[in-house]
This record gives structure tokens, C-alpha cells and sequence, in this order.
């Protein structure tokens, strides 16, 4: 049965007898790229996902009005937790999350397990669900005691594969299911690796001399700029702003524009350069930017050395995939948006500082993947 309280959050209470007593209070949320925060939505459309989530629908479409940002049709995928909207005049990805606050228990999940010697579900202790809840959000290992007949065996349960393996062993002694609230009755379960974490993200090192290696070195030279000491290049592998990037291209596409993809170099801090890694680039860090207020990348590795500082003796640029798209020189530094096409209502995607380029601007997040980071010493 689903009501409504005083904070406007989704009630929904198990019709069973034996937890009659039990209330989830569950209600969604998307996350504010721009403001850093999650936000709340309307009652009527956490009850709309809510319900198609319950059902295990694997996406769903919904009309949303909850903000300047968030109005329009939108695609919501409960596999990567990934909002879309799409319009004619923008379009916009947001992450989004359920929120389970039960206050009868002290986790809001519960975890469950079963051996490969049968079909009978274990239950984890409330106590334990939520260690395996904290490590199943980092996508790490955990260590539990299983009690199997009369022994207790150590096994180190793995929230990627969802697997239990005896730590002595190493054999799999059984498989465990995450229930989406308290009163979820466990199926059999199908065994299968987790997809990777959303927001997931690493630095992979590549090694010198290596064609890799090699490729991003001769095109920094035939660009103008060769540093003599470069101690490091690291392929940066982030799932979600790879994600908002290949959508945003297949946008592109499906307006019949031009989809011409670049790969330019950007030169930052190193503080500004984590930043990057996690979140992509965001122009609201350019305020005094000479061709409007948007993310800069340059076509020369050179020019792009000019925005780099030292931090211990090193500095950094990026080598990044831009969608550039149609373009046209900036109308001056007030632009916040690309002009608009003559005789069009499409805007172009980028501006550039002259003709041919040397600098082109972005004003979409998506429309940029940091692709390599590059450590340097002059």
C-alpha cells in the first residue's frame, strides 16, 4: 500500500502478517552535476520510478518537470542508475539513487546467501549486512564467518562477482543476493558479475615506449612542443563520463549535425587535474576565459604548456576526445553559449578563437573525455 507523509517521501508497507509492523520509507533522488549535490524528487515522480523499479523494469520513459534542468521527456536506465532528457533545446544526464530509510532496522538492505550444496537461502545478521552494504559500495572483498552444518568457515565474500569463496581453499562455497528492501522474497539466484560502479574510475600506466606511449609523444612534437622529461602518461578509465560523452555523441548524430571528433590537449593544475579525473571538465573554474565561459582545449601541445603550473617540479596537460562538432569564432568573452546557425534555431556545438583553430570551446560537460594525463619536468 502506498501513502504519503508530512515530508512528501513514498510509504510503502508489507501486506504480510508476520511485518506488519515494519515501514520503508523510500523516495529517489538525481544528483546536480553543476551544484554538487543530490536533490530530491516530487512525489509523483519517485511513486512513477519507484513502481517501475519494483516491477524490475530495466528502464522506463517519464515526463519530468522538477527544475529548469530536469523538464522534459527523460529515459531513466536502472542497470547504470543514469538519467537522460532529451529536448530540442538541451539536453541533460544525471545520475539517480533509491534511498531506503527503514527505521525499524539498522540496515536498509538485506544481504542473502546460499551454498552450492542446495537451494535454502541464509540470511546475514543485521549487524553483518551492513559491513557487506558499506564494502558492496566500494566494490571491495569482505571477510565473514559461515556457519556450514556444525563448523564455522572463514570465507571472503566478493561484492564484484556477488560470490563466496573459502579463504583456505579458495574454493566457491555459494553465491550471495542483495534484496532491494527488507521484505523482498529471495529468488533463485542467477549467477553473474556486477556491472562496474558508475562512477568508477582509475589511472592505468602507460608503459614508455610502447606504441601507446610513442603515438602520444609524436603527436605532441608534430604539434609544436616536446617536453625532455616525461615521467609519466596514464590512460584515465571512468565509465560514467565515458558514458555522458557516447551519449552526447549519439545526440549529435541524431541531429544530423557534423559529428567531428578531435583529440586536443588541455594544460591545468594539478589540483584541477583530480578534479577532472572524477568529474570531466567544468567550465564554471573559467571566469576570465578570452573567448566566453566555457572549457578550453588547444590544438598545440605548446600553447596548451602555457596553462600548466609546477607542483613539485612537474607539470600536467590532458590529451582529450572532444566533439567540436559545427563551429565558429566566438562572438567575445560574455559568450556562455555557441551562437546560433544564421537562418537556424540550431546552435553551433563549439567556438574557436580564429580561423584555422588553435583553441576550441566547449559549454557541455559531455562534450569532452579526458583521455590521457601527462606528467612532465621542464
Amino acid at each position: 500500500m502506498a501513502q504519503v507523509n508530512n515530508q512528501n517521501l513514498l510509504s510503502l508497507q508489507n501486506n504480510s502478517k508476520s511485518s506488519t509492523n515494519n515501514t520503508n520509507i523510500i523516495y529517489w533522488e538525481w544528483y546536480d552535476y553543476d551544484n554538487m549535490y543530490w536533490t530530491q524528487f516530487n512525489y509523483i515522480s519517485s511513486l512513477i520510478i519507484e513502481l517501475a523499479y519494483s516491477s524490475n523494469e530495466s528502464f522506463i520513459k517519464i515526463d519530468l518537470c522538477e527544475s529548469i534542468k530536469l523538464t522534459g521527456t527523460s529515459l531513466i536506465d536502472f542497470k547504470t542508475m543514469l538519467l537522460t532528457i532529451f529536448s530540442e533545446s538541451q539536453h541533460y544526464y544525471a545520475k539517480i539513487r533509491r534511498i531506503i530509510n527503514n527505521e525499524q532496522e539498522s540496515t536498509p538492505v538485506r544481504w542473502v546467501y546460499y551454498l552450492n550444496d542446495g537451494r535454502k537461502f541464509f540470511t546475514f545478521h543485521n549487524v553483518i549486512a551492513k559491513k557487506i552494504e558499506e564494502a558492496y559500495q566500494k566494490y571491495e572483498c569482505l571477510n565473514v564467518t559461515l556457519e556450514i552444518g556444525d563448523q564455522s568457515t572463514l570465507a571472503q565474500l566478493d561484492t564484484y562477482l556477488l560470490e563466496i569463496k573459502d579463504i583456505a581453499t579458495h574454493k566457491t562455497l555459494g553465491y550471495v543476493k542483495r534484496l532491494k528492501d527488507m521484505f523482498e522474497q529471495p529468488t533463485k539466484i542467477i549467477c553473474s558479475i556486477r556491472p562496474k560502479k558508475l562512477n568508477y574510475f582509475e589511472l592505468k600506466n602507460i608503459k614508455k615506449n610502447s606504441k601507446c606511449w610513442n603515438d602520444i609523444t609524436t603527436t605532441m612534437k608534430l604539434s609544436g612542443f616536446l617536453p625532455d622529461n616525461i615521467t609519466s602518461i596514464k590512460k584515465i578509465i571512468n565509465d560514467h563520463l565515458l558514458k555522458m560523452y557516447e551519449c552526447h555523441k549519439v545526440i549529435m548524430g541524431s541531429k544530423k549535425r557534423r559529428v567531428k571528433e578531435l583529440q586536443l590537449f588541455h594544460g591545468t593544475s594539478f589540483k584541477a587535474s583530480k578534479e577532472i579525473i572524477e568529474f570531466g571538465f567544468d567550465k564554471r573554474y573559467n571566469i576570465r576565459g578570452l573567448f566566453g565561459n566555457g572549457n578550453y582545449f588547444a590544438v598545440s601541445s605548446q600553447m596548451a604548456h602555457k596553462y600548466t603550473s609546477i607542483y613539485k617540479e612537474e607539470r600536467i596537460m590532458f590529451l582529450a576526445n572532444v566533439l567540436v562538432g559545427d563551429y565558429t569564432i566566438s562572438p567575445g568573452q560574455k559568450t556562455i553559449t555557441p551562437p546560433m546557425k544564421k537562418d537556424t534555431t540550431q546552435l553551433y556545438d563549439t567556438v574557436v578563437d580564429k580561423e584555422p583553430p588553435s583553441i576550441f570551446v566547449t559549454f557541455e560537460r559531455a562534450q569532452s573525455y579526458p583521455l590521457f594525463l601527462i606528467s612532465y619536468k621542464m
